[in-house]
Order: C-alpha cells, then sequence, then structure tokens
C-alpha cells in the first residue's frame, strides 16, 4: 500500500511541479498549484521513508527524500518570511525549481526500476541510471541560469 500511495503521490508532484512551472508567478493559480505541489512532495518524501526493499534498511533514496524535503521546507519558508531575506524571491525560485529537478532526476532513476526498456539498458550499461540522474541535472542547471532572470525580473515588474 505505502508503494502505490507513493507511486500516486511521485505523478501528481510530476503534474503540479510541471503546471507551477508554466503558471504566471505570483498569481492566485500559482500560488494553488503551488500549494498542491508541496502538498505531494511532503506526502511523496513521507512515503518514500516506508519502502525499504532496496536496500533492506535506510539507503542512498531515503538521504535523496531528506534532501528533497530539506528544498521543499526551505523554499516555503523563505516565502513565508520573505520579509527577512532581501533576495527572498531568487531564494525561493531556487529551491522549488532545484525540488522539480531533484524529482525529475528520482523519476529518471525509477524508471530504471520499473520500466522492461530501461531496465534491459541497465543490466547492459550499469550506468545508465547513474548517467541518466546526471543529464537531468545538468539540463536543469542550463535551464534554471537560463530561465532564472526573465522568471524572477518578470514577477518583480508585476508586484
Amino acid at each position: 500500500m505505502v508503494k502505490l500511495t507513493h507511486i500516486i503521490f511521485g505523478f501528481s508532484s510530476l503534474f503540479f511541479g510541471l503546471l507551477v512551472l508554466l503558471t504566471s508567478k505570483g498569481s492566485a493559480h500559482h500560488k494553488l498549484i503551488g500549494k498542491l505541489y508541496v502538498a505531494s512532495m511532503v506526502l511523496l518524501n513521507a512515503t518514500a521513508f516506508g519502502i525499504y526493499e532496496l536496500f533492506n534498511g535506510f539507503g542512498i533514496f531515503h538521504w535523496g527524500a531528506v534532501v528533497s524535503s530539506l528544498t521543499i521546507v526551505c523554499g516555503v519558508g523563505v516565502l513565508i518570511f520573505r520579509r527577512k531575506f532581501k533576495n527572498w524571491l531568487v531564494i525561493h525560485y531556487d529551491l522549488m525549481v532545484w525540488s522539480y529537478i531533484g524529482l525529475l532526476a528520482a523519476t529518471s532513476n525509477e524508471m530504471f526500476v520499473h520500466v522492461s526498456v530501461f531496465k534491459n539498458l541497465a543490466e547492459v550499461y550499469r550506468y545508465a541510471p547513474l548517467v541518466s540522474m546526471c543529464l537531468v541535472f545538468w539540463l536543469g542547471a542550463t535551464w534554471v541560469n537560463k530561465a532564472k532572470s526573465k522568471t524572477t525580473s518578470k514577477f518583480l515588474a508585476s508586484a
């Protein structure tokens, strides 16, 4: 039951995360979808701590859930306490976008565990899951660097 719940929250996190990236920043729609994304991520990370088959205990993916949880908590925290942070918007943007990139990287890895085509590829190329995750992080970093100033300046101009 924990695995199924984890999968459901994984897909909802992917869906709401994409939507929140596509909505106008600061809008009521963005805020609502952002709350749904945060709720999905919190529940996704919580259920991750109930899955122990892969390592028969606490493993690398649990540490990933810890890091993911920290990016979400800090991303929301800086928003709540934005008056205390000079660059709150950039910090919030970075943390929330990186939480989504981490989710995409984790999803790319999960494909090598659960999708037969990718499982077969991982059997032939042992490092395929690692390469896949690194590629997601590299593409994410490239996108973040290009989109950050454009996205945050649009929001600041409309605020």
